[in-house]
């Protein structure tokens, strides 16, 4: 059985054209990476689509590289579920901008807030504090469209619930 360095090998020779392309998209993806890092992010007086546009291109590239890996690693079973993924990611955006384009990219980020508040809760470790404070912000901004209140008498006071949504 080959070692994973000699299969790595292998594949970079039989696909070389196809993995010197990919590794050239990479550096592009890499470079707008940067300057979207550079810039503090996307403008934060952006139409809701931008924004939208904005978190689904670093959700795809992520998913890009991780393809990318997996296929230098041999590992094709994993592979397709992340470009399956990604087709999703691809999906979202498509279904953004054919109607109604700024209140489905509104209901997206309040999704995308949501989600990533809950990945958050369940394991804080894992995200720099920066990001914490920034997904809660967020999510503060965007509650009001995936809650609601609901009186609680025994209380006697508000307590949010959350809707149950879907995009």
């Amino acid at each position: 059985m080959k070692s994973r360095q000699e299969l790595r090998d292998a594949i970079y020779s039989e696909f070389k054209n196809t993995l010197d392309s990919t590794n050239e998209l990479v550096r592009i993806a890499g470079e707008m990476m940067t300057e979207i890092s550079k810039q503090g992010g996307v403008n934060v007086n952006s139409t809701n689509y931008k924004k939208a546009a904005a978190v689904l291109f670093s959700e795809a590239f992520s998913r890009f590289l991780a393809v990318k890996l997996l296929c230098e690693d041999a590992m094709s079973d994993m592979s397709l579920i992340m470009l399956r993924s990604q087709l999703n990611l691809f999906f979202i955006f498509y279904w953004i901008l054919s109607k109604r384009r700024e209140s489905r990219a509104k209901r997206y980020l309040g999704w995308h807030w949501k989600t990533l508040r809950e990945r958050i809760n369940q394991n804080p470790s894992v995200f720099p504090s920066d990001i914490r404070i920034e997904a809660r912000l967020q999510y503060r901004s965007v509650r009001h469209l995936l809650t609601y209140k609901v009186w609680k008498k025994s209380k006697g006071a508000f307590k949010w619930k959350i809707a149950k949504v879907s995009l």
